[in-house]
């Protein structure tokens, strides 16, 4: 996504020294940005992108003056793996846990958690309007509530089985899938 808005910004010009990008052209390509409907979230993980470029070549003992984005474009830009690391281990200790114990809505809320997790991200006001008729063949066919943008995801076993625990035999097809 960051390389295919560098290309749209730069009209397909990737051959940029890394020294062009000053200041000047942050602001530049910020503005062009938010001119494309692009939203804070959106422009931040671009530029922690960028960022992560210019710090790529540092740590690799590149000249940042003479390199061009085009160099860089074909390696794998990884932001750390520290904190991914601690983030997928708490998400998988909280879909593990035991709550068979608990009150209905501790074990709702660990389960709607989840369902965002295997449904690449969605989340809460998106799963809360989500419909029985959103489901075609495994798959969940959503309109964005924020964006508007129509998004799928295939449902997998687990998100299946979130699923079926909220159904209600009181459901019609265009009822809400969660209470």
């Amino acid at each position: 996504y960051s390389l295919r808005s560098l290309r749209k910004f730069t009209a397909g010009k990737l051959n940029i020294p890394c020294s062009a990008i000053t200041l000047d052209w942050l602001k530049s390509y910020e503005k062009w940005l938010k001119e494309k409907s692009c939203q804070g979230n959106t422009i931040s993980q671009l530029f922690r992108t960028l960022r992560r470029i210019y710090n790529l070549a540092i740590e690799q003992d590149m000249p940042v003056k003479g390199l061009s984005i085009r160099q860089i474009q074909g390696q794998q830009i990884q932001h750390p793996n520290y904190q991914k690391s601690h983030r997928e281990r708490g998400n998988t200790q909280i879909m593990a846990a035991d709550l068979s114990d608990r009150d209905f809505y501790t074990r709702f809320s660990r389960d709607i958690f989840v369902f965002s997790y295997l449904g690449a991200g969605i989340n809460f006001t998106d799963i809360a309007l989500l419909k029985h008729s959103d489901i075609k063949k495994e798959r969940i066919y959503y309109t964005r509530k924020k964006t508007g943008k129509i998004i799928n995801f295939k449902l997998s076993e687990q998100a299946l089985e979130i699923i079926r625990r909220y159904a209600s035999p009181f459901y019609g097809d265009d009822d809400y899938i969660f209470p």
